[in-house]
């Protein structure tokens, strides 16, 4: 399916899945920060409702693990500045 959909600079669309009901799906996308991805979701907000969820890959995983054992906190390590 094409879309002339609007991807903002900093912003790599993997791949879009749409359930078969029509009633949600999610995108998969890798980001140089938030703020584009903020901005994706802003443009689609009054159309449906937006859950972004921040991931990490095996490879980055132990780091994320460390920094929470470090800290001492459930905190997801992301939200730091």
């Amino acid at each position: 399916m094409q879309t002339k959909e609007h991807v903002p600079e900093g912003v790599h669309v993997l791949g879009r899945w749409h359930r078969k009901d029509g009633r949600g799906g999610f995108m998969v996308m890798e980001a140089s920060s938030m703020k584009p991805v903020s901005d994706l979701a802003y443009d689609w907000n009054d159309l449906l409702f937006v859950e972004i969820e921040q991931v990490v890959d095996d490879q980055e995983l132990p780091h994320v693990i460390d920094r929470l054992k470090d800290s001492g906190s459930n905190k997801d390590p992301s939200d730091e500045p």
